[in-house]
């Protein structure tokens, strides 16, 4: 992935395997990433 640095990204279902692991690949990348997730 290119980097993604000065980028925002939220991040919904983030409690979810699959919103954990894009948002971490989005973080590991330089976004600043806003995760939500429902309990």
């Amino acid at each position: 992935m290119t980097s993604l640095q000065g980028k925002r990204a939220l991040v919904t279902g983030a409690s979810g395997a699959l919103g954990s692991a894009i948002a971490e690949r989005l973080a590991r990348d330089g976004a600043t990433v806003l995760l939500h997730a429902n309990g």
